[in-house]
């Protein structure tokens, strides 16, 4: 039974990586740090049935693929996430 749960957790894990990597252009300072925000994320996250929700991953990726596809709200607010994460990490 966790074997599922293990595939369900690895293919949301890649749907939001690749969508979130389209969505930043793969530009050399996001990816790095959607990778550890997904990492930290997926790490912390209980690793349970009960954290698993289908409906979240699927309106973060919809959210990623709106952001990917012109300089929309959704990419300035990509953006600005990015922005914060990285000067908060060049900080500590």
């Amino acid at each position: 039974m966790t074997r599922v749960y293990d595939n369900l957790y690895r293919s949301a894990y890649r749907h939001l990586y690749k969508s979130a990597l389209r969505a930043v252009a793969y530009s050399v300072p996001a990816r790095y740090i959607i990778k550890a925000e997904l990492r930290k994320a997926f790490r912390t996250g209980g690793g349970s049935a009960v954290d698993y929700d289908a409906t979240r991953i699927a309106n973060t990726v919809e959210f990623f693929n709106q952001a990917s596809k012109a300089n929309w709200i959704e990419h300035k607010i990509l953006k600005n996430l990015i922005h914060v994460r990285y000067w908060e990490r060049e900080n500590t």
